[in-house]
Formats: C-alpha cells, sequence, structure tokens
C-alpha cells in the first residue's frame, strides 16, 4: 500500500506517532446510486405547543430522493380520509413520546417510522414491536433510505394487494 510511519518517544513524557499513506484513486469511481421515490408521500408529526422541533435535514434528504414531505399536526392526521393520509409518518420521539398519541397513529393506514436521540427500548417504548422502523440521530443520507425502504408499499393490482419490499426497484408482473 506504501506510506511511511514514524515514531517520538521521550522517557516518561509518552510517544508520538506520525503516519501517511499513499492512497491511489480508483480507475473507476462510481456515483452514488439514487433511487426515486416519487410516489411515495412522507410526513413529519409536529404538535402545535412544539415550537422547536427538527425535520429539516429529513425532509431535504426525502425530497432528495424525490418523494413528497409535508409536514402534519396531530389532530389533522385524524380527521384525514385513508385516501390521503402519508405513507409513512416520522415522529421524533425527543418530541413527541405520548404512548397515547403514537398508539392513535397507528391505527391510521400508514407505516410509523420513529426517530429518536438515545436507544429506545421496550421499557421506554412499549409499543416498539408495532413501529415500522426507529432510526437515531442525526439524521443522514443512509439512514432516512434505509427507513424509506423498510416501509412497505401496498399496491392494488386485479383487485388484490401486493406488498413491495424494495421500493426503489419494483416491477409489477401480471398474467403470471
Amino acid at each position: 500500500m506504501g506510506g511511511k510511519l514514524e515514531v517520538k518517544s521521550e522517557i516518561n513524557k509518552g510517544t508520538t506517532f506520525f503516519f501517511s499513506l499513499d492512497l491511489k484513486e480508483p480507475d473507476e469511481v462510481q456515483g452514488r446510486i439514487v433511487p426515486r421515490l416519487s410516489e411515495i408521500m412522507v410526513g413529519y408529526l409536529m404538535l402545535p405547543n412544539v415550537k422547536k422541533s427538527g425535520g429539516q435535514n429529513l425532509k431535504t434528504y426525502v425530497e432528495y430522493f424525490g418523494a413528497r414531505f409535508e409536514i402534519y399536526e396531530y389532530h389533522k392526521l385524524l380527521s384525514m380520509q385513508k385516501s390521503v393520509l402519508p405513507n409513512v409518518l416520522f415522529i421524533d420521539y425527543q418530541y413527541i413520546n405520548d404512548r397515547n398519541i403514537i398508539i392513535s397513529l397507528m391505527s391510521l393506514d400508514m407505516k410509523v417510522v420513529l426517530i429518536g436521540a438515545t436507544e429506545i427500548d421496550k421499557t421506554n417504548c412499549l409499543i416498539r414491536d408495532k413501529i415500522a422502523r426507529i432510526i437515531y440521530k442525526p439524521i443522514n443520507f443512509s439512514k432516512t433510505l434505509k427507513a424509506l425502504k423498510a416501509v412497505q408499499v401496498r399496491k392494488i393490482i386485479d383487485n388484490k394487494v401486493t406488498e413491495v419490499k424494495d421500493i426503489s426497484s419494483h416491477k409489477v408482473f401480471k398474467n403470471i
């Protein structure tokens, strides 16, 4: 691989290590593959009394994937018709950790993803098994993509519901 390693040491003072690596750029550099998730509607839950809430990073990544993003208030979601609900709702557990609110939202026809700043375990969140996905802060490209891919999209084909796990590259085959 190549490189250099130097060591400087003084008795009772310590040792300092210096190193360098000769890294060669690969002949072919592949760019990041970005799936297009335009059929996905992503929601982010806000409570009216919570002034400081994130969501900007999540919005940036969701829109980068081509999905639609909207911020919702709790009561608005409860009154929405099934056909206009988001496919997935992200809830920041730091700001919204009321178990009753989360349970009521899980009864709606959408998947729920919890965003946590610390480990969310069964003692803190008794509904963990019903959550579609839990991701931990900070929100980044990979975590957002994994959360969106983990959420199954329901497609209705010839009056049958098909669960699609890989939403970035699914294909529909009829008459097979």
